[in-house]
């Protein structure tokens, strides 16, 4: 039984270890434009995570920016 609960603390640990944090927000967004994490893609909006891995997208005549943690 001790195994057992070992092994549920690694992967409940695994788990958080795994979320990646932002690095920063959409701040604002012109037409069509997306964010891709962990590979669902959603609507950019303003406020939208940013993360390091994210895939930032926009379509044409479109634009979108982006205020990193940093403030650049």
């Amino acid at each position: 039984m001790p195994k057992l609960g070992l092994i549920c603390i690694l992967l409940l640990t695994a788990s958080v270890w795994a979320e990646e944090p932002p690095i920063g927000y959409v701040k604002n967004v012109t037409g069509e434009a997306s964010v891709t994490n962990g590979g669902k893609v959603i609507k950019a909006e303003v406020g939208s995570a940013v993360l390091k891995s994210s895939v930032l997208r926009t379509g044409p005549k479109s634009s979108m920016g982006v205020t990193f943690k940093d403030e650049t």
